[in-house]
């Protein structure tokens, strides 16, 4: 290796090489595990949210679509705000109760940014559960901030992780090379001896009796 030069050692170019292949690795199970993460907090809001779908269908089945007005302006009252968001749609997509003006486009479980749903009420991302009860639409949604910060927290700490890790795997491959190095100066200084007539010259020997 060049005089001086740590980095050019063969220890420090393997050190490198592992660290290319773990981050690269260690990336893409990052990726695997950030999504399973969201899609895991985005199906249990979504269960939670078919839950409350379920009792409301209950009670249209009681009291008819009064007590469904009723119950969803309870709802309403009772929700957290920010938290929760709740509306119900005649057939001519009208909005009986509830902060959302106009209902989702398709029916089903969908994460939707419902700044334009409400015309400016509320803000955010929800992940909204949207049925048919005979002629109404009926929406539910839960906030979906905490699948943005369980996923934000998760994916800075893979990446202080990864990166601490790397930094460890390069200071290691420098302290070899180091270690490679000061062999190969003492080589150097025992053949300069060697050459000077010094014939009982020898090379120490190291800890690991190399």
């Amino acid at each position: 290796m060049p005089l001086g030069n740590l980095t050019s050692g063969q220890p420090f170019k393997t050190a490198v090489r592992v660290c290319l292949a773990f981050l690269l690795v260690y990336g893409l199970a990052g990726v695997v595990l950030v999504r399973a993460v969201e899609d895991t907090i985005k199906a249990e809001l979504a269960a939670q949210t078919t839950s409350e779908t379920v009792l409301l269908r209950n009670i249209y089945r009681r009291q008819g679509r009064a007590g469904l007005e009723a119950a969803l302006a309870e709802l309403n009252r009772a929700m957290t705000p920010g938290q929760h968001i709740a509306g119900l749609f005649d057939e001519n997509g009208l909005s009986l109760t509830g902060p959302i003006a106009r209902a989702p486009e398709i029916l089903g479980v969908a994460r939707r940014e419902v700044t334009t749903l409400t015309r400016g009420q509320v803000r955010g991302s929800y992940v909204l559960v949207t049925e048919q009860i005979e002629k109404l639409t009926l929406v539910i949604g839960r906030n979906a901030r905490i699948v943005e910060t369980a996923t934000r927290r998760l994916s800075v700490g893979l990446v202080i992780f990864g990166a601490g890790f790397a930094a460890l795997i390069l200071a290691l491959g420098l302290w070899a090379s180091r270690i490679s190095y000061g062999r190969l100066n003492d080589m150097e200084a025992a053949l300069f001896r060697v050459s000077d007539g010094d014939l009982e010259a020898r090379l120490p020997v190291l800890p690991g009796n190399d």
